[in-house]
């Protein structure tokens, strides 16, 4: 188990050093990037509902960086992260783990980080992309998929994402494909309504 717990997280942050280089700009508001439309960039439709704004917030250990947190389900433990780009949580019994990770950015459009990081880490084609969301009022990109890393096979990857504040920002969650639909949707709609950006 102490391996699953390290493995996503440094991952996310390599991913998230790549999401860096999407792109040139800046600007000294704070400020999201618009999804941008394309004919490349169309998302693929999916069975997998969007996040309910009406859930319950999650009000469990925060997951704090500069400009945005989140908190983790109840009972879940925050990892101890020796990387400054994200902070981790996990499930004590080993079904998953959420990263919130920033990391600065000059520019880019939600297309241009929606296919870097559906790239990234060597996903090669596991990794799909949804019809845009919001996290709390900001537009997003949304991924789902399998995570790259060997001992999260039997996991389900869904990655949210956006520049704010001339920062890249994903919120990833990795869940054990094993727990009944209903509670992979309760957690992952219960974090994404905790999300704040600061």
């Amino acid at each position: 188990m102490g391996a699953r717990s390290t493995l996503v997280p440094l991952a996310a942050v390599c991913g998230t050093a790549l999401l860096v280089l999407a792109g040139c700009g800046g600007g000294d508001e704070p400020r999201a990037t618009q999804p941008t439309s394309s004919a490349s960039a169309t998302p693929t439709p999916s069975a997998t509902p969007t996040p309910t704004p009406s859930a319950a917030a999650a009000t469990g250990p925060l997951l704090k960086m500069d400009v945005a947190q989140v908190n983790l389900p109840e009972g879940w433990v925050k990892v101890d992260q020796f990387v400054p780009l994200a902070e981790t949580g996990r499930d004590p019994d080993g079904f998953g783990n959420i990263t919130l990770t920033a990391r600065d950015s000059f520019g880019g459009s939600i297309d241009e980080l929606a296919k870097l990081s559906a790239t990234s880490g060597g996903r090669k084609g596991e990794v799909r992309r949804l019809p845009d969301t919001e996290l709390a009022g900001v537009p997003v990109y949304h991924l789902v998929g399998k995570p790259s890393a060997p001992s999260y096979q039997s996991f389900t990857l869904e990655e949210f994402g956006a520049v704010y504040d001339d920062t890249v920002v994903t919120l990833i969650l990795n869940l054990e494909r094993g727990l009944p639909k209903a509670e992979l949707t309760r957690i992952r709609d219960e974090v994404v309504a905790s999300f704040t950006w600061r």
